[in-house]
């Protein structure tokens, strides 16, 4: 059998995420308009103002106009979850 080899940002989103996990971030959460956070899980928004981001991971290779990251969310209402995605320039 062939051995498979898996493209190692893939790899690097796999082990953050299984770790962020067991740290109880299990929600997922994606952006929704400019200032808020859609959670997939809860089916509501936050705005940004309730939120808090625990940890910024950076995945993979990034080159100056973007990069791939993980944000750990935390809610003022106490959901806890994940978003990732990519940081253009300007994002933050």
């Amino acid at each position: 059998m062939k051995k498979i080899n898996i493209d190692s940002t893939i790899d690097q989103i796999a082990k953050v995420v299984i770790e962020l996990h067991e740290e109880g971030y299990n929600d997922d959460f994606e952006l929704y308009g400019d200032s808020q956070l859609w959670d997939t899980q809860e089916n509501r928004s936050y705005v940004l103002d309730e939120i808090k981001i625990n940890k910024i991971r950076q995945v993979g290779q990034h080159d100056r106009k973007a990069a791939k990251f993980i944000l750990a969310i935390e809610t003022t209402d106490g959901c806890k979850g994940l978003l990732v995605g990519i940081i253009s320039n300007g994002f933050f």
